[in-house]
């Protein structure tokens, strides 16, 4: 067994967003400059086989699910972009890279829902949003060339 590379840690300020319009889904638009928080939380079903006589619980791998959180400073053109995704039934593409963009990064790819969307406003702080992305059908990773 090979002996692992050396750790490439990476500040969260390098991350990228990129997502998908309501018109054109498949085109994506870096979100980046618009966001301070999102991630990539992934959970696995499990159905419960455990039979009588067993010390342990058993289980059977299920299916991947996941919502993306987004949230940041409030800014009109990804309000505009973010409310309409909202209100309608379109899975546009994402791509989200960790680490930001350079040779041999991970990123992420999929399609996601817009399923909850929130606007806030506080006479102390800035105007911000929040929303989720409920990930819709495969994410792949992939490797930067």
């Amino acid at each position: 067994m090979s002996t692992p590379p050396d750790p490439t840690f990476t500040h969260g300020s390098k991350a990228e967003l990129w997502i998908g319009t309501r018109d054109a889904p498949t085109t994506l638009q870096e979100v980046s400059e618009r966001a301070n928080n999102t991630g990539l939380p992934l959970e696995r079903d499990k159905a419960d086989v455990t039979t009588f006589k067993g010390n342990f619980k058993r289980y059977v791998a299920g299916q991947l699910d996941g919502a993306m959180p987004m949230e940041g400073p409030f800014d009109s053109w990804l309000d505009e972009v973010l409310f309409e995704l909202a209100t309608s039934d379109v899975s546009p593409n994402f791509r989200y890279r960790p680490i930001g963009a350079g040779a041999g990064k991970p990123e992420y790819l999929g399609k996601f829902l817009v399923t909850k969307y929130e606007i806030s406003s506080e006479a102390s702080g800035a105007a911000t949003y929040s929303g989720e992305m409920q990930i819709d059908g495969e994410v792949t990773r992939a490797i930067q060339a």
